[in-house]
């Protein structure tokens, strides 16, 4: 009776054994889950960082690259007749320019901008790399070089 009772406790315990082997499996596999979707969120989320922070990088490249032409356009207006400047553009390939009275716009995509000159200007151009900037008879014109 007793190596009976011995015999089935023995079994029972093995049989324990591979259930918990199976439990303890099934437990590592949930734990796996979750990790990697902690990892796959945590990645997206770098990625839409990595995204949001180069457009606002373009953005202040473009709004640089505008406050250039700006400047120059002054300088050409101050200085007379005649005079002109010469610049190169960063990231403003394709940005439009053109004039409004004495306001100077810029826009490229979402990005807009529009400034008051002392001068008026005559110009509705598409910009990109090397731009001169002039003064002809007291108007600003704006034109690419090459």
């Amino acid at each position: 009776m007793w190596s009976l009772r011995t015999a089935l406790l023995t079994t029972a315990l093995q049989t324990a054994a591979t259930n918990m082997k199976g439990q303890l499996s099934m437990e590592y596999l949930i734990i796996s889950v979750i990790s990697l979707a902690v990892i796959s969120i945590s990645a997206f989320t770098l990625l839409k960082i990595k995204d949001m922070a180069d457009n606002s990088y373009a953005l202040i490249t473009l709004k640089n690259d505008a406050d250039a032409i700006y400047n120059a356009a002054e300088d050409a207006c101050t200085m007379g007749y005649g005079n002109s400047r010469s610049i190169t553009l960063n990231e403003a390939a394709g940005m439009r320019i053109w004039s409004n009275g004495n306001a100077i716009e810029f826009s490229k995509g979402n990005f807009h901008l529009s400034k008051n000159m002392t001068c008026s200007g005559e110009m509705d151009v598409l910009l990109g790399g090397k731009i001169t900037i002039e003064n002809q008879e007291g108007k600003i014109s704006v034109g690419k070089i090459g």
